[in-house]
């Protein structure tokens, strides 16, 4: 496999061992970027199942976005 294609499943691919939080902390600057520009939460839930195969409920996304802003 050559480092693009690696890179690419990599980045696409979420590790099954992480936890969910683990993985969002990953994707924190694009989930808060779509919070702060009006997104729903729904929205952004949709989002990281279309463009990472992340399946997530609304209410780990909201908690996790809650918890982001209070920092």
């Amino acid at each position: 496999m050559s480092k693009n294609k690696l890179m690419e499943f990599m980045q696409k691919e979420i590790p099954s061992k992480k936890s969910k939080i683990e993985i969002l902390q990953n994707k924190k600057e694009e989930i808060l970027k779509l919070h702060n520009t009006g997104y729903a939460v729904q929205q952004i839930v949709n989002y990281l199942k279309i463009t990472y195969q992340l399946i997530t409920s609304r209410q780990t996304v909201s908690k996790f976005i809650k918890e982001e802003l209070k920092k």
